[in-house]
């Protein structure tokens, strides 16, 4: 391709970016209106604070449970790559 070419290609980029953008900035326009409008309509919820407090203490036990969970993973994973390691290790020697 030449330079003539090269020129046109990069105009014609150049264009259909300038379209893009107005295109991007209309929707992102379009989308801050309907968050406000959204936000204006939006009631209040009806929870009390006993219950409030119920579903953090709640979240709280279920994220402890996931922690411990979780921990329990990583020991079994690490026992079972270190198994592997020691297993290699033991073949190795053995055909050495």
């Amino acid at each position: 391709m030449g330079t003539l070419g090269c020129i046109n290609d990069m105009l014609r980029r150049d264009k259909e970016n300038r379209e893009l953008r107005k295109v991007s900035k209309e929707r992102l326009h379009a989308t801050h209106q309907r968050l406000l409008s959204v936000k204006e309509a939006s009631p209040l919820p009806d929870i009390t604070s006993e219950d409030l407090s119920e579903i953090i203490h709640q979240t709280q036990i279920r994220e402890s449970a996931e922690r411990k969970h979780f921990f329990r993973f990583t020991l079994i994973f690490l026992g079972v790559i270190l198994l592997v390691i020691l297993l290699l290790a033991a073949l190795i020697l053995l055909i050495v």
